[in-house]
């Protein structure tokens, strides 16, 4: 199954099968709410012949603000643990 609308955890988008968005659930969304920021990034690809794409980032305050976005969220360095 997929998302039917766009969701905030669902990176914003339609059509997101459930078994992807518990990345953005998951890596994303929790880790911001535990940690302060996203542990794995991914960009997801709405056309299923292209891989998705998995970001990590050894310094948080390098994360650009369009990933907290996406998701609901606004950087916030001092939150960082």
């Amino acid at each position: 199954a997929k998302t039917s609308k766009p969701q905030t955890w669902s990176w914003g988008k339609a059509n997101v099968p459930y078994y992807c968005a518990h990345d953005c659930i998951w890596w994303e969304i929790m880790a911001i709410e535990d940690i302060g920021y996203p542990v794995r990034i991914t960009e997801w690809s709405e056309d299923p012949a292209k891989p998705c794409l998995v970001i990590f980032y050894k310094d948080p305050n390098l994360i650009p603000e369009k990933y907290f976005t996406r998701v609901g969220f606004k950087k916030d360095p001092k939150k960082f643990k």
